[in-house]
């Protein structure tokens, strides 16, 4: 598909989380998870059975052009963790590393931190 032809248009639920987050916080949680400024970065977030799948491949495409490219999937279902972690593993990628509760994306207050880098 021509790049002419794909738009951004955002998320409004998104969106304004990740404006509230500060750049203290913002640094913090990305240092955690090893994410330099200026990095690229797919976010899927609240994933749910299947969809973990067709994100790994999309993720593997667009590594083909943008190796340095990081994927941060968050299963809507924290119990699904380790069930998503060996499709990542079957997928391929095995250098995965699985944030059990130091980092909490779903914490009060701080939700927006992923989506607003």
């Amino acid at each position: 598909m021509p790049s002419s032809r794909i738009h951004v248009l955002g998320n409004a639920k998104y969106d304004g989380l990740a404006a509230r987050v500060s750049p203290e916080l913002e640094r913090e949680i990305a240092g955690r998870l090893g994410i330099e400024p200026g990095e690229g970065l797919l976010v899927a977030g609240s994933t749910h059975d299947g969809e973990e799948v067709v994100i790994l491949e999309v993720y593997r495409r667009l590594i083909e052009n943008r190796p340095d490219f990081k994927l941060i999937l968050i299963p809507r279902h924290i119990e699904r963790g380790e069930a998503v972690a060996e499709i990542i593993r079957q997928a391929g990628f095995s250098d995965c590393i699985r944030c059990r509760r130091s980092v909490r994306v779903e914490t009060a207050g701080r939700r927006g931190f992923v989506p607003s880098m």
